[in-house]
């Protein structure tokens, strides 16, 4: 069947390929970000670091030449500092007064006395330091730096910057290339979720940052109003009064997160489902979800996931639970311990409600049997477990703690999916309910404190975590098998499959790239050991590589038999046999590689099982001093097998009005 639908793959694919023919219009748009993101006001607003990191990648995947890239975005780098330092120069303290400058005094407070503490030192470190970076050439026009001195540090900076800046993306777009064949869409997603993660993290720190004059404000207005109101006045002064009790107001706020989800859970069951009140069928959107997260099934991938899907397991939570309520116990540290359990007992309360049936249907084919609790335990245990760890610590250290606890819910999330431990709308409604009763629990936590967790027990809880993380490692390592091997299997005839049936069995491998690259160009019928035999005899190799060549990409003049040949993955699963043999002469390698199918073949007794699989050749590729082998983009149109009887045939795999024909090889 002739490949139609447009995937992510094939979109970069073709993303790269504009910018290959408009080499202009992409360099332009390099000299855009780097301006844009040096320019005073505007540097605040767009994420120049996150698409300084996608251009990196890029460069690795050849749409962008380095030493072009790198030059514009040195350009671009000092034209928006240096009309940055001449708006400062000649507008003076007129252009602190524009929004959003205006609105954030502390920021230009910082930015000054950063200046003033490292004078033309400043221009150089500043462009490391996000908010600081499009400030200070500003302040220096201000302060009248002489221009000599600030054009030449500009320069020296940014001669610096870009390459450091770009060098993160050309990591993980070289890491992309080399792993794309046997990691499948994995290194996708993870670079996407990735991507949403410093995307939606810069977003959220460029709210709060414009947000934060605004705070002392509302939590005024929201006190004045309590005071208005003496029953429900008590939540808000219990979360914001430092001087008022928390337990009835957080009480009440329990009490009413407990009865809005008993009540929408009671319509759900008794009104919404019986007579289909609901307008959006839920049930199918998470099926959808589940199997589309299945097509970026990898071997790697599956032992991520298993591991993630261990961490937020019961006995996992349960060991952490009891363990931090021990330590806060032996401290005498009741505040922290009853806050703590108030964040775990609540989502305990509404487990119950938040049962769905259609888990167990989706994970039939697993060996898994993994008990985790509904998702607003997990998130409700890491996110208080993240304000606690951030007590007393500076705002750049509680930062980081956030963003690395925000990254592991939205993987753990990704694990419950992945495996249907929970699907989209349970995890849906447990991240908002959960969000919303960490974080009042955790303001009320804040304001509330009589004492900052000191520097010791930060230590004794980060003691407590490694040790726990041995329970995922060793349930990861200890599961064999994660999916059960289908046991019925097709019956065909041998003159059926020869002459039709063999389109039946794939054509396209489910990787990173639907294209001619992917071409599943072989079946072969005949047993597993008869396969090895012939190929053995035929001087092919199945030794399996070892670290030792996979260490050979970073050395010099590498022979093509000492670079190490990477298994490839189709529907999640790596080939069953892989067989190679070098060719020195051309600095080529033929590579088989075989999955079993669900067919067997009778023309006489015994049934004989059916493989598919690719023959394909191998070339060296250098980039960035690299060397590793990639696969030739070629129609094979013959093998040479001895004493095989081959049948050759010709299919169209793409779309009709590309006419490419492809070279089918039956082996008997």
């Amino acid at each position: 069947m002739p490949y139609t639908r447009p995937m992510p793959e094939d979109i970069i694919a073709n993303l790269i390929l504009a910018l290959q023919q408009y080499p202009i219009l992409a360099l332009f748009f390099v000299f855009l970000v780097a301006f844009s993101e040096s320019l005073i006001i505007i540097g605040l607003i767009v994420p120049g670091a996150i698409l300084m990191i996608l251009l990196g990648a890029l460069i690795a995947m050849d749409a962008l030449e380095f030493w072009p890239t790198v030059f514009v975005a040195v350009c671009g780098a000092v034209a928006g500092d240096s009309l940055s330092y001449w708006l400062g120069n000649r507008y003076q303290d007129k252009l602190l007064n524009l929004w959003p400058l205006s609105r954030h005094p502390n920021l230009i407070i910082r930015a000054n006395r950063f200046f003033q503490q490292h004078g033309v030192k400043s221009i150089i470190l500043s462009r490391f330091i996000g908010p600081l970076r499009p400030i200070i050439p500003a302040i220096a026009g201000m302060t009248k730096m002489p221009g000599k001195i600030f054009i030449a540090t500009n320069i020296g900076s940014a001669i610096f910057w870009a390459p450091l800046y770009l060098l993160p993306g050309i990591l993980f777009g070289l890491s992309f290339e080399i792993a794309s064949e046997f990691a499948g869409k994995f290194i996708f997603l993870i670079i996407l979720l990735l991507f949403i993660i410093i995307l939606s993290l810069w977003i959220i720190q460029r709210l709060y940052i414009f947000t934060k004059p605004y705070n002392d404000k509302i939590i005024m207005k929201l006190l004045n109003w309590g005071e208005k109101h003496p029953l429900a006045g008590e939540v808000p002064a219990a979360i914001l009064d430092p001087k008022h009790p928390e337990i009835r107001g957080l009480s009440l706020v329990a009490l009413i997160i407990f009865s809005a989800t008993l009540l929408l859970s009671l319509m759900h069951d008794t009104l919404m489902l019986p007579y289909n009140l609901f307008p959006y069928d839920f049930d199918s959107l998470d099926q959808l979800i589940y199997n589309s997260l299945q097509t970026f099934r990898s071997p790697p991938f599956d032992r991520v996931m298993l591991w993630l899907t261990h961490l937020s397991s019961s006995t996992f939570i349960a060991l952490l639970c009891f363990s931090l309520g021990s330590l806060f116990l032996f401290k005498k540290n009741f505040f922290s311990l009853w806050h703590w359990l108030a964040a775990i007992s609540l989502p305990l309360l509404l487990s119950p409600l938040l049962n769905n049936p259609l888990p167990s249907s989706l994970r039939q084919n697993l060996h898994t049997n993994i008990e985790s609790l509904p998702f607003i335990a997990i998130i409700s245990t890491v996110g208080f477990l993240t304000i606690i760890m951030n007590s007393g610590l500076s705002f750049s250290k509680q930062k980081l703690i956030y963003y690395f606890s925000a990254s592991l819910v939205l993987f753990l999330m990704l694990a419950q999916l992945y495996f249907a431990n929970q699907v989209f709308s349970q995890i849906l409604f447990g991240l908002f309910i959960g969000a919303i009763w960490f974080n009042l629990l955790g303001i009320a936590y804040r304001r509330h404190r009589k004492k900052i967790i000191n520097k010791k027990t930060r230590k004794e809880i980060f003691l407590i975590l490694a040790v726990l993380l041995i329970y995922p490692s060793w349930k990861t390592i200890q599961q064999q098998e994660l999916y059960a091997a289908p046991e019925n299997y097709f019956v065909m005839g041998t003159d059926s499959w020869i002459e039709s049936g063999w389109e039946l069995l794939p054509t396209l491998r489910q990787g990173i790239y639907q294209n001619k690259n992917n071409l599943f160009n072989l079946q072969w019928l005949a047993s597993k050991q008869k396969i090895k035999s012939q190929l053995t005899q035929a001087g092919f190799s199945d030794s399996l590589n070892t670290s030792r060549t996979i260490s050979n990409w970073f050395l010099d003049d590498i022979e093509i038999n000492q670079l190490p040949v990477l298994p490839h993955i189709h529907n999640g699963e790596y080939e069953t046999l892989r067989f190679y043999r070098y060719n020195n002469d051309t600095q080529e390698v033929t590579v088989i590689r075989l999955w079993p199918s669900k067919y067997k073949l009778r023309q006489d007794n015994p049934l004989r099982p059916l493989w598919f699989g690719s023959i394909s050749l191998m070339e060296i590729k250098e980039n960035l001093d690299i060397t590793y082998l990639v696969t030739k983009k070629v129609n094979m149109e013959e093998i040479k097998l001895d004493n095989k009887k081959l049948i050759i045939h010709k299919k169209n795999i793409f779309n009709a009005s590309e006419n490419k024909n492809s070279t089918i090889f039956l082996l008997q």
